[in-house]
């Protein structure tokens, strides 16, 4: 991402959300591409795959009261800020 930060409140996204798309700074020796920017989707529903699996959060990464219909990958992610799965369903 490394643009700017992304916040979403209240919002109903349609599709698949993905990183592996999205061209990313990468640590090689990790495998894992690297966001650089706050990362927040609050009190929304996404209705499709999210898929945020072996990805470096340098900033902070929220998902308070978020819905996920389908599935949500965050396989081998790390965050190295503060994050926020409160009432994640």
């Amino acid at each position: 991402m490394n643009c700017e930060d992304i916040y979403l409140e209240n919002c109903r996204i349609v599709g698949e959300v993905s990183v592996s798309k999205k061209k990313l700074e990468t640590d090689l020796i990790k495998n894992l591409s690297i966001i650089k920017d706050n990362l927040v989707i609050k009190n929304s529903t996404l209705e499709s795959k999210l898929n945020l699996s072996n990805v470096q959060f340098n900033n902070s990464a929220d998902f308070h009261y978020a819905n996920f219909y389908e599935y949500a990958n965050f396989s081998g992610a790390i965050i190295n800020d503060t994050s926020n799965f409160i009432g994640l369903y």
